[in-house]
C-alpha cells in the first residue's frame, strides 16, 4: 500500500510552505537601559585637544570625589572613576600633560590629563594655582545682573555680551582667547547644567551644544507604580451600572444600547470600512514602526512590564521613569519638603506619599499614573523628632518609626489611611548595630490622623562592646510556597522548614576577628542555629561586604576570607523538618502559638562555595508566584552585576565519588564543585559600568508574566533591565508568525481528515487478517 510514503510526501511538502519561526530574539540593549549622573559639579577643566571636559563632583556624601570626562560635543559621559578622598581643588599643570588634585589633608595627587591614570604620588614641584575658578581669575570676564561680558585684554572695552539663561547660578567652566572664542558651562537651578561654544563674529544668537539634568544622582528612597490598562475602565463604569438596577430587562435592554454605540463607533472610526473594523477587532495592525511600537506598548501593559519608577532625590525633586520607556521621565514636580526621608504609595491609590526626616508629609494625587500629581494635603506629626528610618507595617498605611536620638519607637500614620492594621497581634523585629528586639502591637489597634501607638518590648538580645551587627534578613511572613519539600531521586520527599518567624544575621568581633551567623525565632528571640567562623581558620576581611539574605527555606551569606588564600565565599544554610526523607513533624491543620516557642527544631545542611569576584551586595529574584528558579542577584565590587541560579548554590550537593544512583536520578542534580564561575549570558549590565554609592539600592520587581522580573540599580546611576532565570517560558516576541502556524494546522487537519478512512480500512483489514 502506498499510504505511508505519500503522507510522508504531504507533509514533507506541508512542511517546506507553511514553516513556523517561533524563536525568542536577544532583548540585550533593547530592554536594558542606564541614566549616567555626575552630580552637583564642583569644578571643570578641559584637556589638551579640548575635545573633552574632565568634571569633578563630590560622592558618597561628599566623602569621595568622581570624576567624569565628559564629551564637549554632545554632553555624553566617555568614562569615569571615584577618588577614595574628597577633593578641595584642582590645577592644571604648566606643561598641560596632567592635572593635580589637592585634598583636605593638604596632599597632592597628580593624574595623565588624557586618561586619568595616576601619574605620581610626590608632593608638587610646581606652585599650586587653582584652575576652577575661571570668572574671578580672568579680569576680563564680568558679570553684571543677567549679563555676561568678555571685555577686550588692551581697551578694557566690551568685546562680547550675551543674556545669561533663566535659572542662572553660576559659571562654573569658562575658556576664551579674548579675542573671538568663548567656551562656557553655566550650573541653573535644579541641577541642570548647559555648555555653550561661542564665535563672537558669527552670530548673536547663544543656543546651548548641550545640556545635562543632574536632578536624579542623589536618589533617597523609591517606590514602583504599576501602569494600569484603562482601556476597560469604560466597560467596567457600564457593569457597575447595570448592577444598580432593579430590573433585569432594563439592564438587558441597557447593555445592547451600549454595545450597539460601541458597534456604530467602530464603524465610524473606520469609514464604515468591514475589513478595516475586523483588522482593528482582532488587533491586526500594519507593518509601520509606529504600529508595532504601539503592539508592544500595549503588549508590555497587558503583561505588568510598563511601571514607573517614583524616586525622591535630595534636592527634593519627585520624579517618575518609564521604565518601559527605556528610562524616560513621564512627569517631574519639586516637592515643598527639606531632606526627603521616603516616599510612599497610599492603598492602592493613586495618592503618593513624601515624608521628611523632621515628620512633615505631603499627599500628591492624579486621576492617571502618566500625569502630573498635584498637591492633595499636607501636615507634620505632632512629635518633632528626627526620624531615622519609617519602615511600612505590611500591606498597611501605618509606618514603624525609629528616631535618630534612639528614643521609643512609634507606630503612626500620615494623614489619610486606606488600609487598616489588621485585627490580630502584630510582632515586629528591629535591630542595629549593637542590638536587636522585637516588640509587639496588641490586637483592636486604631489610629487616627497624627495620632501614634507606642509598641511593647518582648525581648532583646544586647551584644557585646566589641561586637556588631553588619548583616541582617528576616524571612518574609507570607512566602509564596511552590512545593512542600525536595522530591528526591528514590522518590521521596524532604519537608522544608516553614516557619514563617525567623531572622538572621551576622556578627563580627573586631578584637578577636571571628565572624558568627545566628538564626533567631523572631517571635521569643531564642536562638535557633549557629555557625562560627574563626579568624585563626577563615580570616574574614572586616573591610569588604558582608552580605545575607533569607529565601523560601534557606539563607545565604557571603563574606570575603583571606584564610588560606584571598578569596569570595558563600555560603548556603538549608532547613528542613527532618533529615529523614518522608519525615514531616508539623501539623498544616494543627494552630500554634508561636509565643510559646517552637516545638519542633530545623534540621540544617550547609555548604560553601568560592566566587571568582568580591560581591557588594545582593538580592533575590522576585517573580509574581515564584515558580520560576529563583536566583541571587549580586552586585560585585567591578560595577557589574550578575546573578547565579539557587540550584547551583545547594546545600545538598555530594562529591561524585559519595553520589549514590538515586542522587543522580534527582531533579538537576550536580556534584559538588567549590568553584561557582560567572556566566557570560548572566551578566545583565553588559558592557555597561555602573556607578554606586553607599546608600544604592537593588530591587527586583515581579510582572504579569511569571518567567519574568524587572532587576533595578537605583543609586549615583539608575540602571533597569528584565531577567528571565529559567527563560522566558511564557512569552513569544512580536514576530512570532502565528499566521504560519495556524496555516499548518490547519493542514494538519485536512490532511487527517483524508487519510482517515484509509486508516480505518488498514485496521479493519488486520483484524480480519486480510493480506493487502
Amino acid at each position: 500500500m502506498l499510504l505511508h510514503p505519500i503522507a510522508t510526501l504531504v507533509f514533507g511538502l506541508v512542511s517546506q510552505f507553511v514553516l513556523t519561526n517561533a524563536v525568542f530574539s536577544d532583548e540585550a540593549y533593547k530592554v536594558d537601559w542606564q541614566l549616567q549622573n555626575i552630580g552637583k559639579y564642583k569644578c571643570i577643566i578641559s584637556n589638551n585637544d579640548t575635545s573633552k571636559l574632565i568634571v569633578f563632583s563630590d560622592f558618597n556624601d561628599e566623602e569621595e570625589t568622581l570624576v567624569s570626562y565628559v564629551n564637549s560635543q554632545d554632553g555624553n559621559i566617555m568614562s569615569r572613576f571615584v577618588l577614595p578622598y574628597k577633593i578641595l581643588d584642582v590645577m592644571r599643570s604648566s606643561d598641560k600633560e596632567a592635572f593635580v588634585v589637592r585634598t583636605e589633608k593638604n596632599e597632592f595627587e597628580t593624574f595623565d590629563l588624557n586618561l586619568g591614570f595616576p601619574v605620581t604620588t610626590s608632593r608638587l614641584e610646581e606652585v599650586f594655582i587653582s584652575s576652577c575658578n575661571c570668572v574671578q581669575q580672568n579680569e576680563n570676564v564680568k558679570i553684571e545682573g543677567n549679563t555676561l561680558g568678555i571685555l577686550d585684554v588692551k581697551t578694557k572695552l566690551p568685546l562680547f555680551q550675551m543674556p545669561l539663561p533663566e535659572g542662572f547660578q553660576e559659571v562654573v567652566f569658562l575658556e576664551t582667547d579674548n579675542v573671538n572664542s568663548l567656551k562656557l558651562s553655566i550650573a541653573l537651578t535644579g541641577l541642570r547644567y548647559s555648555y555653550y561654544e561661542i564665535k563672537f563674529n558669527i552670530s548673536d544668537t547663544q543656543e546651548p551644544e548641550w545640556e545635562r539634568d543632574e536632578s536624579l544622582a542623589d536618589v533617597v528612597d523609591y517606590v514602583i507604580i504599576d501602569i494600569k490598562d484603562h482601556s476597560m475602565d469604560e466597560i467596567e463604569r457600564e457593569m457597575s451600572v447595570e448592577e444598580t438596577m432593579d430590573n433585569v430587562l432594563d439592564a438587558y435592554m441597557f447593555r445592547v444600547t451600549t454595545d450597539w454605540n460601541r458597534l456604530r463607533d467602530l464603524l465610524r472610526r473606520n469609514k464604515y470600512n468591514p475589513g478595516k473594523a475586523l483588522m482593528e477587532v482582532f488587533n491586526i495592525r500594519k507593518n509601520d514602526d509606529s504600529e508595532k511600537i504601539e503592539l508592544a506598548r500595549t503588549q508590555n501593559l497587558n503583561f505588568g512590564l510598563s511601571k514607573l519608577l517614583i524616586v525622591a532625590t535630595r534636592n527634593s525633586k519627585i520624579n517618575a521613569i518609564d521604565l518601559d520607556n527605556r528610562g524616560q521621565t513621564a512627569w517631574s514636580i519639586d516637592s515643598n519638603l527639606q531632606d526627603i526621608l521616603s516616599v510612599e504609595l497610599i492603598g492602592k491609590t493613586n495618592k503618593l506619599l513624601i515624608i521628611s526626616k523632621m515628620g512633615d508629609f505631603e499627599i500628591y494625587e492624579s486621576t492617571s499614573e502618566l500625569l502630573s500629581p498635584t498637591l492633595n494635603s499636607k501636615g507634620s506629626l505632632i512629635t518633632r523628632r528626627e526620624i531615622a528610618a519609617a519602615h511600612r507595617l505590611d500591606d498597611s498605611d501605618y509606618f514603624y518609626l525609629e528616631f535618630a536620638d534612639g528614643s521609643e519607637k512609634e507606630i503612626v500614620s500620615f494623614g489619610s489611611v486606606e488600609q487598616k492594621l489588621p485585627n490580630a497581634d502584630i510582632y515586629i523585629t528591629d535591630h542595629d548595630e549593637k542590638a536587636i528586639s522585637g516588640h509587639t502591637i496588641g490586637k483592636n489597634n486604631e489610629l487616627g490622623e497624627a495620632s501614634k501607638i507606642t509598641p511593647q518590648k518582648t525581648w532583646k538580645i544586647t551584644l557585646k562592646s566589641n561586637e556588631r551587627i553588619v548583616a541582617f534578613a528576616a524571612r518574609n511572613s507570607e512566602p509564596q510556597v511552590g512545593s512542600l519539600g525536595t522530591i528526591l531521586g528514590s522518590r521521596e520527599v524532604l519537608y522544608k522548614y516553614f516557619y514563617p518567624n525567623l531572622a538572621s544575621y551576622v556578627v563580627i568581633n573586631e578584637d578577636t576577628g571571628d565572624m558568627v551567623v545566628n538564626l533567631i525565632d523572631t517571635i521569643t528571640g531564642e536562638l535557633l542555629y549557629t555557625q562560627k567562623h574563626k579568624h585563626e581558620k577563615d580570616g574574614v576581611d572586616f573591610d569588604l561586604p558582608i552580605n545575607i539574605l533569607f529565601g523560601e527555606h534557606w539563607f545565604i551569606y557571603s563574606y570575603f576570607s583571606v584564610k588560606p588564600v584571598p578569596e569570595q565565599k558563600l555560603t548556603v544554610v538549608e532547613l528542613y523538618e527532618s533529615l529523614e526523607p518522608n519525615e514531616r513533624k508539623s501539623d498544616a491543620s494543627a494552630s500554634y502559638n508561636p509565643i510559646n516557642g517552637i516545638f519542633n527544631k530545623p534540621e540544617i545542611l550547609t555548604k560553601s562555595y568560592i566566587f571568582p569576584e568580591v560581591i557588594k551586595h545582593m538580592i533575590l529574584s522576585n517573580t509574581k508566584y515564584d515558580i520560576t528558579t529563583r536566583s541571587l542577584i549580586v552586585e560585585l565590587q567591578n560595577g557589574q552585576i550578575t546573578y547565579i541560579p539557587k540550584v547551583v548554590l545547594n546545600a545538598r550537593r555530594k562529591n561524585e565519588s559519595e553520589m549514590t544512583a538515586d542522587d543522580k536520578k534527582e531533579f538537576m542534580a550536580s556534584q559538588y564543585i567549590p568553584t561557582v564561575r560567572i556566566n557570560d549570558h548572566f551578566v545583565i549590565t553588559h558592557y555597561r559600568d555602573l556607578i554606586t554609592n553607599t546608600k544604592s539600592k537593588m530591587i527586583s520587581v515581579p510582572t504579569n508574566l511569571e518567567s519574568t522580573s524587572i532587576v533595578c540599580q537605583i543609586g549615583h546611576d539608575i540602571f533597569c533591565t528584565r531577567i528571565t532565570p529559567s527563560g522566558p517560558f511564557d512569552f513569544m516576541s512580536p514576530s512570532f508568525e502565528k499566521g504560519k502556524l495556524i496555516g499548518t494546522i490547519i493542514a494538519m487537519v485536512i490532511i487527517c481528515y483524508f487519510l482517515r478512512p484509509s486508516v480505518a480500512s488498514k485496521k479493519l483489514k488486520s483484524i480480519w487478517l486480510v493480506r493487502e
